[in-house]
Order: C-alpha cells, then structure tokens, then sequence
C-alpha cells in the first residue's frame, strides 16, 4: 500500500533527513522523496480489517508528525433508482459518480433503475392528489406533524413492494417533490431516515445528473451509513453550509471526515430517536434498557441479571430472579 505525504510545515527543514517509521525509533519505512513538490511516498504494510497502527515522520530524532493507518473492510451495495415521475436517469452516470464519491473511503455501489412504478400514484392519499410526497402525519393529539415515515412514504413503500416482490439493496424512489407543514418542503432534494431501506429523491429540485447524484450520494449517507449532518449538536452546530463534507448542506462537498470512517465501517444500531417525537424512550426508576445483536431494544424493569458477549456490549441473555433464561 502506498501513501503521499507532504511537508507544508513552516520551519525550513532538510527533507533528505525526514524518515518515516511505525515507532520513533525503530528502521524506516521505505519511502521516496520528490523534493521539488516536497512530498514522500511512503510504502505501508498492510493489516486485517478493523486493525490499525502509527505512522511517525521524524526529524533529527525528533517527531513532527503522526498518521493513523486504518484498515476497513471494503463493502459493497446495490441501489435500485424507482422512478415515479418522468425523469430521465442515467444509470451508468450516476453508478460512474456515486462511485467516484465513495470509491476513496472503500465503498463500490451496483446502481440500476426499476421502471414498474412510472407514472403510478396509487400510494397518494385522497386529500393530496398532487404527485406530490407528503412528509405530514397526525400526532396523537390530531395535530400535523412531520414524520419520520409519513402515511404516504409508507404507502408507497408498500405499494412498491407489491409490484416488485422480493427486496434487495436499498430503494430510493425519484419523485417531483415534497409537501411539509403549511407547504413547506418545496426545495428539499431528499429525505432517507438513518438505517432505512428506502429513500426520496425529489428530482424537481435537481435538474441534472450531477445534482441528484450529490443528493443520492448523501441521501445514501443517512440510510446505509447512519451518518448525521455535520452541523448536527454532536458535531458541529451552527456549521451549517460551510464546509466541503457530503453531510453538509452544499451543492458539491463530497468528502468524508475520518470520524466518519469509523461509523461507516460500524453503523449505527438503534437510530429510533432521531426524530424526537417518535421512539422516545421514557424510563422510570429501576428500569434499563440495551440492545440485543439484531438491534432490538430490550427494556428491563426490577432485578435481573444479564450477559453479553465478551467482544460486544450487546445484550446476549437474560436470568429472572425465578430462573427462568
């Protein structure tokens, strides 16, 4: 494996001195130096999935720099793109620039186009005959509300799922667009709740190729990968639209932060709570909750005893004070 390296460093060093190594003081990695654009390419040993190492730059003993080596196991997905509307797609464009996005950080999408639902609004509720997705529900009180999956994403879902039989992949049906609260929605270009199977692209407001393939790409972020925007509270709040990341708000940005890496190789299990109105979990006293493998909540109310797996913290057996496994 080899990596580029570059020295952008303010002090005026000596390159020819500058060696890389897996520990300060051990041999050198070998690695070829380009004086001219003041960069090495260095060759890495290679290492089984999910293990990592260091790497040191040292100069004159002393250490001016450190890299990360991790290894990820490659994945591979399908998507099938279910027109509804009357959008030309391009399959073999948008497989050719999805993959351009996420071929950097180990990822290869199989893209094709299903065509059994053009033209077919069946899913539409009565009220809202418009060709139009609403993203509006009822909540418990009788109000509108936005929903994680409205009555006609569902419905649609459904109605999909009729016509073409056995699933595989991830779905993302391309639509005009989206109606909200009080006609909100107009300019949205996608929606995909984390960890979901099927996704909206509302190719209305992405008028060619490379705009609904940026918004498949981060539309495709949220569903597989469980990524959060990168302005979310976790992360960086107030950032919205000011950096190059796939997970911003921007026309273009297509990179991937490290800390991204990392939950792209384990996605989230339990994304239940992203909306705050749906899937709340209210616990009383003495009550606990976990995660069994297959990512079910498990609520736990009095004595009980527990085990897991000694490589994971999920939840693998339960013991009632009366025995009962």
């Amino acid at each position: 494996m080899l990596l580029r390296q570059k020295y952008d460093g303010l002090r005026n060093i000596d390159l020819k001195k500058v060696h890389f190594a897996s520990e300060p003081n051990t041999a050198a990695l070998p690695a070829k130096l380009n004086e001219a654009e003041r960069t090495w390419t260095i060759s890495l040993r290679s290492v089984s999935s999910g293990a990592s190492y260091d790497v040191f730059a040292v100069y004159e003993g002393v250490v001016i720099g450190k890299l990360r080596v991790v290894s990820y196991t490659k994945q591979q997905h399908k998507v099938t793109l279910v027109p509804i509307n009357e959008v030309k797609l391009d399959k073999s464009a948008i497989e050719q620039q999805l993959n351009t996005i996420y071929n950097p950080v180990g990822v290869q999408f199989t893209v094709n186009v299903d065509e059994c639902m053009r033209g077919n609004y069946d899913w539409e509720v009565e009220s809202e005959k418009d060709g139009l997705l609403s993203t509006v529900g009822k909540s418990f009180w009788g109000y509108d509300k936005e929903l994680k999956e409205s009555t006609e994403m569902l419905n649609l879902q459904k109605t999909y799922q009729q016509a073409a039989g056995t699933l595989d992949g991830v779905y993302l049906f391309v639509l005009n667009g989206a109606t909200g609260l009080e006609g909100q929605k107009g300019d949205l270009l996608g929606e995909m709740p984390r960890k979901s199977r099927f996704g909206y692209i509302f190719a209305g407001n992405s008028p060619n190729t490379e705009e609904i393939v940026h918004t498949i790409a981060h539309e495709l972020g949220h569903g597989i990968f469980t990524l959060q925007h990168t302005f979310d509270s976790e992360y960086g709040k107030g950032t919205i639209g000011t950096t190059n990341n796939l997970l911003d708000y921007t026309e273009t940005g297509t990179g991937l932060a490290a800390f991204q890496w990392n939950v792209m190789a384990n996605p989230a299990v339990f994304t239940g709570t992203d909306k705050a109105s749906k899937g709340k979990l209210e616990l009383n006293a003495n009550e606990y909750i976990g995660f069994a493998p297959n990512g079910q909540v498990i609520k736990i109310s009095g004595w009980v005893k527990f085990s897991r797996d000694s490589s994971s913290y999920f939840i693998s057996g339960l013991e009632l004070t009366d025995g009962t496994k």
